[in-house]
């Protein structure tokens, strides 16, 4: 083999070489371009790697706790609506057991008012099977059935459901029914109690009902300013993780992130050299290296 020879093949793989780095660097620089990445693998930047993953990680943790505390809001968010219902319910049955406890009112009278009074006890019993999406928000952790039957007796779960909302913090999203409704008093019985007594028509005993429907109202708003509290905290965490994930986006951006002008200003400059030097390469060795490269 020739010297010439030996010395245009040790040229031409030097050549070679070099314009394959330069391709690999317009072609990394066309990347970030695309992406507005200065990362976007782990060859990148392998010493960046641990600090981009850790804030992926906590990207992705916040993401989590603020689906987990909306989620908690919806719940609790409803079960405070029933109670409130429910409150309405007690204190029209207060009405109704003042009223009737007057001597003035006859027997019909306080008949008509225990039909009254049957209805509200069946709007009790549906308001206490509340669902969500078939999901019972006072049977505790036994969600998938009802947790009152049609007499009042609570089928559910003393458990309590939680949910996780931030790091070591949880949430109630399901509550123990036979707290909310029969916890100091059964609000079940109460309505019954004023039912028998209307229907019997003693004033007496219509009026010594009154105490027993105010305890269960008191007990009902009781349990519904719990519920507040659990949504505060759930509220709160949501626009913790909102902020939490606002922040770790924004540094990771930082990190991962490329300039834009920067990039496209050696985007245009790495172009240049590489179609310069092929060029170059190409007449000085007296061949066509696109047809090698």
């Amino acid at each position: 083999m020739s010297v010439i020879r030996d010395t245009n093949s040790f040229l031409y793989d030097l050549v070679r070489g070099q314009t394959s780095k330069m391709a690999t660097s317009v072609a990394r620089l066309e990347e970030q371009a695309i992406t507005g990445r200065r990362i976007n693998r782990p060859s990148d930047a392998p010493t960046e790697m641990v600090q981009v993953n850790r804030l992926r990680e906590e990207v992705a943790n916040q993401e989590v706790y603020g689906r987990n505390a909306s989620w908690a809001k919806s719940i609790q968010g409803l079960a405070d609506q029933v109670l409130g219902e429910v409150t309405n319910i007690f204190q029209r049955a207060g009405e109704i057991a003042v009223s009737m406890s007057n001597e003035h009112y006859n027997a019909d009278d306080r008949s008509a008012a225990a039909d009254e009074v049957t209805e509200l006890r069946n709007q009790l019993v549906v308001l206490s099977n509340t669902d969500l999406g078939g999901r019972h928000i006072f049977a505790g952790d036994a969600f998938d059935t009802s947790p009152f039957d049609s007499a009042g007796t609570y089928q559910g779960s003393t458990d309590i459901p939680e949910t996780l909302v931030a790091n070591d913090q949880w949430v109630e999203v399901g509550f123990d029914g036979s707290v909310a409704f029969q916890g100091s008093i059964d609000s079940f019985q109460v309505l019954a109690d004023l039912k028998t007594a209307l229907e019997t028509n003693v004033a007496s005993d219509v009026q010594g009902s009154i105490t027993d429907v105010q305890d269960a109202a008191k007990q009902t708003i009781s349990a519904r300013q719990e519920m507040g509290h659990q949504y505060a905290k759930s509220d709160d965490a949501e626009l913790l993780s909102d902020t939490l994930r606002a922040e770790f986006t924004t540094h990771l951006d930082s990190v991962v992130g490329a300039n834009e002008g920067e990039v496209y200003m050696q985007l245009q400059q790495a172009r240049s050299s590489y179609s310069a030097a092929l060029q170059v390469a190409a007449g000085g060795l007296g061949m066509n290296l696109f047809d090698h490269i």
